[in-house]
């Protein structure tokens, strides 16, 4: 976590914004404070739980003040002193806190990479699921639940037979039932971390139908005309899932790579995911169709800590269906 803190109007939030592109950033943290307080809640478990939830690149912005004369209302002292305290705490756990004055950044305190634990290269294995009766027919399988085919968990167990019995770090899947049989087909016994946020994107109205059953549909034609760009109407656009996937395999990292002995974390989840993924994280960069894989197929690659890049990766192509 990053700390920026200063007196108001001193062009933190631009600082941020201009120094931490990409980053997540939470503004006007003394106001939350303030909010807590008023709800009941205790500002210090909050931070701590905020610590504890939030992804390492979490930027955090807030106001100094402590300083000046002591206000006489009772309520603006709780909070002077309660915003006081979480300060101290937010400080004390960040990687860097940096103080604007004027817009020019002042940095009070910068933790080395060398002090961070498990700062090693991280083996990481994308996977897309199975396929399952609609990937057969050219559909939109986005939020649609549906089980893997018959005879889907022996092809996908016969293709990644090398990684069988393998120790991991973590198995995660998205929500839906294909990325759990398949994860499951693989690593038989090992516990799954469910992450919704790692599901297919919401296609919306265009859910479970093929270019078929949308050939004529003006919707539709503008969304290839778009190279993919625009929003499935009702659903999400490929800028707005990309966020959704990159943010969701950033917090999977900074949770199970921080400190964790060996094996690579694996992604059992699904062709957009992956491709997501690799389009944000993937060095040396390509367009997000150009990662596009098979049903059961996936790819290995090394997560840097240190850069928040996957590299070394080498794609892993099954037979059958794809």
């Amino acid at each position: 976590m990053i700390l920026i803190i200063g007196g108001a109007a001193e062009g933190k939030s631009v600082y941020a914004a201009e120094h931490f592109p990409g980053c997540p950033v939470m503004d006007d943290y003394q106001d939350r404070v303030r909010s807590q307080l008023a709800a009941g809640l205790d500002p210090l478990k909050e931070a701590e739980r905020l610590l504890a939830d939030s992804p390492s690149d979490l930027v955090v912005v807030t106001n100094e003040i402590g300083c000046g004369l002591v206000p006489v209302d009772a309520e603006e002292r709780e909070w002077r002193e309660a915003s006081g305290r979480v300060n101290c705490l937010l400080a004390e756990r960040a990687s860097r806190v940096i103080r604007v004055v004027c817009g020019i950044g002042l940095v009070l305190k910068e933790k080395s990479e060398t002090d961070r634990p498990g700062n090693e290269a991280v083996p990481v294995i994308l996977i897309r699921h199975g396929a399952v009766p609609g990937n057969l027919e050219g559909r939109y399988v986005g939020t649609t639940d549906e089980p893997l085919l018959p005879g889907e968990a022996e092809r996908i167990r016969a293709g990644w037979a090398d990684i069988e019995g393998q120790p991991v770090r973590a198995l995660v899947t998205s929500s839906l039932r294909r990325t759990k049989e398949t994860a499951a087909a693989l690593f038989p016994g090992v516990r799954q971390t469910e992450v919704p946020d790692l599901d297919e994107c919401r296609f919306g109205r265009f859910e479970y139908r093929n270019y078929k059953e949308l050939d004529g549909d003006p919707d539709y034609q503008r969304y290839i005309d778009s190279g993919g760009q625009t929003a499935f109407p009702g659903g999400e656009s490929r800028a707005d899932f990309t966020d959704r996937c990159a943010g969701a395999f950033l917090r999977v990292m900074d949770r199970f790579a921080d400190g964790q002995a060996g094996g690579p974390v694996v992604f059992v989840v699904h062709g957009g995911t992956v491709m997501a993924v690799l389009e944000r994280y993937g060095r040396p960069g390509r367009d997000y169709f150009d990662w596009r894989c098979g049903n059961g197929c996936g790819y290995f690659a090394v997560w840097d800590r240190k850069k928040r890049i996957l590299t070394d990766i080498r794609e892993r192509r099954l037979g059958g269906t794809s």
